[in-house]
């Protein structure tokens, strides 16, 4: 073997190994951007899962606001024409809605754990089966997301079992 040989040989190995390297350095560039995809996915699920939990949670502390003080429940109850007994039960009612709600949301952006969902499925079902709140929903429901009105006319009837 002479010395031309030997270097084409030389020269061949290292394309060979060249084209590898270059072959699985764009792989795992290509894995890379993909889970980079996925965490932004998921940082933008959060984000809106966390707008929504803020606008919840302003929502609850306003009304847990007018029926713990019994002045601003006169007022709001009299300025709605019912009575304090039923603001207080309209607004417990869509508390319990709204949790709901923050437990669709987390489960919608798959923020949550996949073993829990049957809980949390069967609490809501439980829940939502109390006449108050059922009568709550059908004064409320348009005011929510077609998607979560749908969760919750599923979770009614029946509780969702983890899969």
């Amino acid at each position: 073997m002479g010395t031309t040989e030997l270097t084409a040989i030389i020269i061949s190995a290292c394309t060979v190994v060249y084209t590898i390297g270059t072959l699985s350095l764009w792989y795992l560039t290509y894995k890379n951007i993909q889970l980079i995809k996925q965490q932004i996915d998921v940082q933008s699920a959060m984000g809106r899962s966390a707008a929504w939990h803020n606008v919840i949670d302003s929502h609850r502390d306003l009304y847990l606001e007018i029926i713990k003080n019994d002045e601003l429940l006169k007022l709001y109850s009299e300025e709605v024409g019912q009575e304090p007994g039923l603001v207080r039960k309209k607004y417990l009612a869509t508390m319990m809605i709204n949790h709901a709600l923050r437990i669709f949301l987390d489960y919608s952006n798959k923020l949550d754990i996949p073993e829990d969902q049957e809980g949390y499925t069967n609490d809501l079902h439980s829940m939502l089966n109390f006449k108050f709140v059922q009568e709550r929903w059908g004064e409320v429901r348009n005011f929510y997301p077609q998607s979560f009105r749908e969760f919750i006319d599923q979770i009614k009837v029946a509780p969702i079992v983890a899969q």
